[in-house]
């Protein structure tokens, strides 16, 4: 399994200095991305080329996916990634009950034929909304036995546990449709609201994650910080110092 960081934890940084971004990561050890709120064009191509930073994956919206196959796809190749994933559920399926889920279901099946005439994988990323009932099944459930198996799943470890669920329990019932995961720990505040955290700094048993993950291609630190490369490199230390398989 691959280790490296998703963009979005450096967006506010990428967005004053990309290079200088991706320079920051680089100097921490981190070399291989999972691209998210980063404009795909020459610049970016380029710039990773040059830097040479591995593209993992890149994420994006279902309806950008399915707007900009060509462009998307394009830019995939020129960055040698082969896979894609689409970051949330729309609004409709988000609010609505089993028939939203279901249109949507359709559009992530619609997503896979469209990509794999690319050599493009799709995969999609989990929040906590997956997590809410309608009967005696979980969103997410309905949504694995409505797509195609060839859809892949991102478990993201805050969003489960957020959810009042183990993140290794999580990873083990999507079994062999993971291809990748988030990884950001779980903290309470003092005001009682949960937020993401260094990983090795919450809740989370995340030797219990890297215990069950062995159909992941890949995971990718995530998190909503103010001190983004600070955090980074905390979270892969952690990772480095513990799971020293992963970075041989």
């Amino acid at each position: 399994m691959k280790i490296g960081v998703q963009t979005y934890t450096i967006r506010k940084l990428a967005k004053k200095n990309l290079g200088f971004a991706l320079d920051e990561l680089l100097r921490v050890g981190v070399n291989k991305v999972e691209l998210a709120r980063l404009d795909l064009n020459d610049e970016l191509s380029l710039l990773l080329s040059k830097k040479k930073i591995e593209v993992l994956s890149i994420q994006m919206t279902a309806n950008k996916l399915l707007k900009d196959v060509e462009q998307i796809s394009s830019f995939a190749k020129q960055v040698h990634c082969n896979l894609v994933i689409v970051s949330r559920l729309s609004i409709p399926a988000i609010l609505g009950g089993k028939s939203s889920l279901l249109k949507f279901s359709k559009k992530l099946n619609q997503l896979v034929d469209l990509y794999h005439q690319k050599g493009i994988q799709v995969a999609f990323h989990h929040h906590d909304f997956e997590f809410k009932k309608i009967g005696n099944e979980t969103k997410l459930e309905i949504l694995l036995k409505n797509t195609l198996d060839e859809l892949r799943i991102v478990s993201d470890t805050f969003w489960s546990k957020k959810s009042g669920y183990e993140p290794h329990e999580v990873i083990e019932m999507i079994g062999k449709r993971l291809i990748g995961i988030h990884l950001r720990d779980y903290m309470i505040q003092e005001n009682g609201r949960s937020m993401d955290t260094e990983v090795g700094s919450g809740l989370i048993d995340f030797n219990q994650v890297m215990l069950v993950s062995n159909d992941a291609s890949y995971a990718v630190i995530e998190q909503n910080t103010k001190h983004e490369i600070e955090s980074i490199e905390r979270s892969f230390n952690y990772l480095k110092s513990n799971y020293k398989e992963y970075f041989r």
